[in-house]
């Protein structure tokens, strides 16, 4: 692995001020085109921030509780069957709340009108 090297790069700064170099251009252009972009935008964000409560809040927990040694035990090499059906039953876990989400999303939708 190698080591992260920091203060070299500056392509995250430059797309973000290309970013915005657009959003001022398209603003003064098509002042209105700009408002609609900043409320999709925001509708956007306010459905992400719930999830990423979630996200943050569930790696806090793993970081917390769960040592490196006893994910190995459950899930390494020598975890066998146990290990599998662990693994299986996150990944039932995950799809169903997916399905939940997308189906939350559509009646959201149908309620509220497409947007």
């Amino acid at each position: 692995m190698k080591p992260v090297v920091r203060g070299r790069g500056f392509g995250a700064w430059l797309f973000l001020g290309l970013a915005l170099l657009g959003y001022a251009a398209v603003a003064l252009l098509e002042p209105e085109v700009a408002t609609q972009a900043r409320a999709a935008f925001a509708r956007m964000a306010a459905s992400l921030v719930p999830v990423l409560v979630l996200v943050f809040a569930l790696v806090f927990l793993v970081e917390r509780f769960l040592s490196p040694e006893r994910a190995r035990a459950w899930l390494g090499r020598s975890s066998g069957w146990r290990g599998w059906l662990l693994a299986l039953a996150a990944g039932v876990v995950s799809a169903y709340f997916g399905e939940c989400d997308r189906s939350f999303r559509s009646i959201v939708t149908a309620h509220h009108g497409a947007t």
